[in-house]
């Protein structure tokens, strides 16, 4: 008997050092992906503040102020600007790759975790996969390798829910002091989200796994106790303690701010960004059906099969083979929160990044389910999925062609696609291995056909296609021309509406910065600043009288985009019609 005992623990033993070996290459692959010239391309949008407010905490050693040029900018709290201060401790600099490092970490924990969780819930195979799945998809990638939060928010949700499927069996502990720290430090990167998401997937899932016990209650009175029983994880007397402590630690960076700045900012845009937002937000105010269609281009390539998961996670089991209990939980992370920022009244597509690693673990779970064992529907929807993969691989091929053969104007002018003979080493690889997918007839080859194409075009997008497409970005070489040009011209410079631009200025002090025609005209002639940097758009103005000097590349495609490149505008002197004195790279 113990000779027994002892050869099933050398068998567990062995299947944890394989999964974790598994987990481990899996991670090292994606360390790659989302590491490699990290720092290589230069920042745009709002990658600019996630830069800019830590280089004026440094200048001014004030760590609960956030400014960009000099003015409180107190849009995000502050946890997240903190993790790239750390960051740039660590690379030496405060630079592209301090500020996407956060992110890049946080993409890999939230693969590791994803993991974690679907070998907690399902077996190895489902957990490789839904790792794979989760950090091979489009969305992912791009956030992974992009200043922000979003990554930081769903590396800290995951954290969390692992720690509750961890002890929801033993729901009386003081594990629950570390799932709601987890949620405040969580919430100190993007905002409340961090606390809402993972009590909503893990409340719902109680009350999900629970349900016979809440419907069979003869009174409404009972309902609502079964619930709370249902949820004894979160109803016990430790969370009293460890609920007041969390708010303690979200809380106090702003309340520090409020009384070493006088400055209650922070606390306001608590606020208006966390609850004001989901019910009357005053932008970002999309369509409610958003994110039907927006869940297939974050998802992307996986997002094909979709359809089929959701239809097998919501079937009834085929001969009883299916472990209903794992998908209840995926379903829920997923369904849950779908429908939470569907509700919500503020709505942009990257929003919706949360609901990202519960797809991967649907989609996970039906690869892992053999194609014999797939309901009638599912299995119909997999094989179109798999057609229609192919399909869109087989279209890719126009790519290859010079977009002056195919092309109207002024989209002729395209540049050629780089590294044409691996793009197409791409194509030619993944339809070979959907041929054998085809003769195969089993779940497990179209997982390898998709990963491999999944994996091969992000390596090509984020490796080769973007860091070539980075000699068509100009911004950055335009502005180190405005810094060389102005520092050489005297006169001053000042900002009209292009706050952000500062960072690739370089200036260790505020400038002076207008958002109003009139206040702009009225400072240069009491003798403020000449040169002004605005957008070409604004440069049109008739109130403006200056002459553009410099001015930023326009490519023929871009069309109505050009408008809001940067011009460096001259008040001095008296526009003259449709002249260019300057201009810088290409033109």
């Amino acid at each position: 008997m113990s000779k027994n005992q002892s050869g099933k623990f050398e068998s567990l033993k062995n299947y944890e050092l394989k999964s974790w070996f598994l987990i481990l290459l899996v991670l090292t692959f994606f360390g790659l992906l989302y590491f490699v010239q990290l720092g290589g391309r230069a920042l745009w949008s709002e990658e600019l503040r996630w830069a800019q407010i830590p280089r004026e905490m440094l200048q001014s050693k004030e760590y609960f102020l956030p400014t960009i040029n000099g003015n409180t900018y107190y849009d995000k709290p502050l946890g997240s600007y903190w993790l790239v201060l750390i960051s740039s401790w660590c690379t030496g600099a405060m630079d592209e790759l301090a500020c996407r490092l956060p992110s890049a970490i946080s993409g890999m924990i939230s693969v590791l975790f994803t993991m974690l969780i679907a070998l907690r819930l399902y077996d190895q195979k489902t957990a490789i996969y839904s790792g794979i799945i989760l950090g091979t998809s489009y969305s992912f990638v791009f956030f992974s390798r992009h200043a922000s939060t979003d990554l930081e928010n769903i590396a800290g949700i995951l954290i969390a829910l692992y720690l509750f499927l961890v002890y929801e069996k033993k729901p009386q502990g003081w594990w629950v002091l570390a799932f709601w720290i987890t949620m405040a430090l969580t919430s100190l990167t993007k905002g409340l989200l961090g606390f809402a998401l993972p009590l909503l997937v893990a409340g719902v899932y109680s009350l999900a796994q629970n349900r016979k016990m809440i419907l069979s209650a003869s009174k409404p009175s009972l309902i609502i106790v079964n619930c709370i029983k249902a949820n004894e994880w979160l109803f016990q007397w430790r969370t009293l303690i460890a609920l007041p402590f969390a708010i303690l630690v979200y809380l106090a960076p702003f309340l520090i701010s409020l009384v070493w700045f006088g400055n209650g900012e922070g606390l306001s845009m608590v606020w208006r960004e966390n609850i004001r937002r989901f019910y009357n937000p005053v932008n970002h105010i999309g369509p409610i059906y958003l994110y039907f269609g927006v869940i297939f281009i974050l998802l992307a390539p996986w997002s094909l099969f979709l359809p089929a998961a959701l239809v097998q996670a919501f079937s009834k089991p085929k001969g009883g083979l299916k472990e209903t209990q794992s998908d209840l939980f995926a379903m829920v992370y997923f369904v849950s929160m779908f429908v939470f920022f569907t509700l919500a009244s503020s709505r942009r597509s990257y929003y919706l990044l949360p609901v990202l690693p519960g797809a991967a673990l649907l989609i996970a779970s039906l690869f892992a389910t053999e194609y014999s064992r797939l309901n009638k529907w599912s299995g119909i929807l997999f094989k179109t999925s798999s057609y229609l993969l192919l399909g869109v691989v087989a279209s890719m091929v126009m790519l290859l062609v010079p977009a002056e053969n195919i092309m109207p104007r002024p989209w002729n002018t395209l540049p050629q696609l780089p590294y044409g003979m691996i793009f197409g080493l791409m194509i030619i690889s993944t339809l070979g291995l959907g041929w054998w997918a085809v003769r195969r007839k089993e779940t497990n080859a179209w997982f390898l056909c998709t990963g491999w194409f999944a994996a091969f075009l992000m390596v090509y997008l984020f490796l080769g296609f973007f860091p070539a497409a980075e000699a068509y970005r100009t911004q950055k070489e335009f502005l180190k021309q405005v810094q060389a040009f102005t520092s050489q011209n005297k006169g001053g410079l000042c900002l009209y509406k292009t706050r952000e631009a500062v960072f690739y200025l370089g200036n260790k002090s505020p400038m002076p910065e207008y958002h109003s025609e009139e206040k702009l005209m009225t400072s240069y002639q009491n003798g403020g600043p000449r040169w002004v940097l605005m957008k070409k758009r604004d440069s049109l103005s008739p109130i403006f009288d200056g002459q553009v000097v410099l001015e930023e590349t326009n490519f023929p495609w871009e069309g109505t985009q050009a408008k809001v490149k940067l011009a460096l505008v001259d008040l001095a002197a008296k526009k003259p019609g449709s002249k260019v004195v300057a201009t810088s790279l290409l033109d």
